[in-house]
């Protein structure tokens, strides 16, 4: 330990050379001053929890799993087992006998032996186009000289070479299982050997809005004329634009319309009902008692389809409070007009009315 130095002791020359003896050591301690402060920042860092979702304003997909326990699983709960059933029509059967014992090599006669193990092996056929030549005869009449050509049969008019079973089924794969048209075309080639373009299966699309308007016309007639309508919206993506599907349920169908508002003009579009009740989540474009429903083309997203099952299973506990609350509507009506009609009996009689 360095002893203490009595300063007053010291001349004016001891007290100038101390001076310039510290000095040197004044740059060093700030030096060593930074590389501690430089230390302890880095220390913090190892001592500080990692950044997680839960402490910090990292995305949920940041987030890593906790590593499952290594011990041994419990055993699970036993059930009884399932298979498939068997084919009640099988195409073809079947019959493997043995000639001999595989055990002694005995005969085994075929009249001694039953069914050991029965099972089913599905295969399904080789698929291929089914292609129809039609062929209009005709020619140069004998008689006038006019030329004539056969009308083609029912079914099989002149016109896109596809017919209907290719065309349901392009409309539904796309639709329903949202395959896009350049992933359909190779599908249609690979599974089922036929050869289509992009442009034909847009054909095929355009072709089936008729058909689908009639439906459409369908679904909307029977939701308008329930007693009982409950709606909701979802915001949906349109060409890179927000557009909002609306879903109307009523008693026996459900109809879907997608349109750029969420405002009150689509719900009183077009198409005019007078349900007895209304019911949907009070948003201000969805009147209690609405005066009109809205018709669409049915088949939405099946992603999106997740909003109509969820307020089907509202369905019921709306329809509940549908009646209830017309229920009381009509009691305190009742309740009025008893109360104005024992108001009026007081006042003709001159007494005052309780």
């Amino acid at each position: 330990m360095t002893p203490e130095i009595d300063l007053s002791k010291l001349t004016l020359a001891e007290k100038d050379a101390l001076i310039l003896s510290l000095l040197p050591l004044a740059g060093q301690l700030e030096a060593a001053l930074a590389r501690i402060a430089e230390l302890e920042q880095r220390l913090a860092a190892f001592e500080r929890p990692p950044k997680t979702p839960d402490n910090s304003s990292l995305p949920p997909s940041k987030g890593q799993k906790a590593n499952r326990p290594t011990g041994d699983k419990p055993p699970r709960k036993s059930r009884p087992g399932f298979g498939r059933a068997l084919e009640p029509n099988p195409d073809r059967v079947v019959d493997a006998t043995l000639d001999a014992c595989p055990h002694c090599a005995a005969a085994f006669p075929a009249q001694q032996q039953t069914p050991q193990l029965v099972y089913d092996r599905i295969e399904l056929p080789p698929i291929r186009p089914d292609i129809t030549r039609v062929r209009l005869f005709g020619g140069r009449c004998a008689c006038c000289g006019e030329r004539a050509t056969a009308h083609a049969p029912r079914g099989l008019e002149p016109g896109s070479p596809f017919g209907q079973s290719i065309a349901a089924l392009v409309v539904y794969l796309h639709y329903a299982h949202a395959i896009g048209l350049q992933r359909l075309a190779a599908l249609m080639g690979d599974l089922f050997g036929l050869a289509i373009s992009e442009g034909a299966m847009n054909n095929m699309l355009a072709r089936a809005r008729e058909p689908l308007l009639a439906a459409a016309a369908t679904i909307r007639d029977t939701v308008t004329a329930s007693p009982v309508v409950c709606s909701d919206e979802t915001s949906a993506r349109v060409s890179g634009k927000t557009w909002w599907e609306w879903v109307f349920i009523g008693t026996l169908a459900v109809l879907h319309v997608i349109r750029p508002s969420r405002g009150k003009a689509v719900v009183a579009g077009p198409v005019r009902c007078h349900p007895a009740a209304g019911l949907g989540l009070r948003y201000a474009g969805q009147p209690a008692r609405p005066r009109s429903a809205v018709a669409g083309m049915p088949g939405a997203s099946a992603a999106r389809c997740a909003l109509c099952r969820r307020v089907w299973r509202y369905r019921l506990q709306c329809t509940v409070q549908a009646t209830a609350a017309a229920g009381h509507r009509h009691r305190a009506t009742t309740r009025e007009a008893d109360g104005q009609h024992t108001d009026t009996i007081s006042r003709r009689s001159g007494s005052p009315a309780r």
